[in-house]
């Protein structure tokens, strides 16, 4: 099943998260970590005192094995996002659980301990993608806010999606990749900034 609408997936798929009952946002960031992005994000969230969900890939925890460290040795909560960031939309079984296991994998190997948060690529899924992910012990994480910062949109453009829609228990999409790597610290200093004006608090994505 595509990524559907914010308002139709809690509907039609409401044993996914889409967001929480916290009274905290929840700032998550996928396709990590990448060289130059994934620092930033942690500079910002550490002048701000934020802890935040990044999901991450299983090639890319293997590629930047020290930045991952990082992320956890800070205290951010870390998810799986598949082994390699394909497509899991009507694929085989098998590849699809060599895709969430191979991800869980790496990402146990490198930081000491297992995902137990799941985000599919792209955000797009089937049946066998939720099957998948439930019986690898992992609950499965989508979003009600989605920032669309992947794409070649300026910062205030950025801000202005994000902020009007948030509030208590929303989770935010946000990627720190390399379509991010060269404004993700402007726009995300903005962001907290806007949300911590309106009184909201953030924190990981926790069961």
């Amino acid at each position: 099943m595509r990524f559907l609408h914010r308002s139709l997936g809690p509907l039609l798929f409401p044993s996914l998260m889409w967001r929480t009952a916290s009274s905290s946002v929840h700032l998550t960031f996928d396709d990590g970590p990448h060289s130059s992005a994934t620092p930033q994000v942690l500079d910002v969230l550490y002048r701000f005192n934020i802890h935040a969900t990044f999901f991450m890939t299983g090639d890319r925890v293997r590629m930047y094995p020290d930045v991952a460290r990082r992320v956890a040795k800070a205290g951010h909560q870390i998810g799986n996002h598949a082994m390699s960031h394909q497509s899991l939309f009507l694929k085989s079984a098998a590849l699809q659980e060599k895709e969430v296991n191979g991800g869980r994998v790496a990402i146990a190997d490198i930081i000491g301990s297992a995902p137990t948060l799941f985000r599919p690529p792209y955000g797009v899924f089937d049946f066998a993608t939720i099957r998948i992910a439930e019986n690898a012990g992992q609950r499965f994480v989508m979003w009600d806010v989605d920032s669309k910062d992947y794409r070649h949109t300026g910062t205030y453009e950025i801000v202005a999606r994000v902020v009007p829609q948030s509030r208590r228990g929303s989770i935010i999409l946000l990627h720190d990749n390399g379509a991010t790597a060269d404004r993700i610290s402007n726009y995300l200093t903005l962001v907290v900034e806007s949300l911590l004006k309106r009184e909201l608090t953030f924190a990981p994505i926790s069961l």
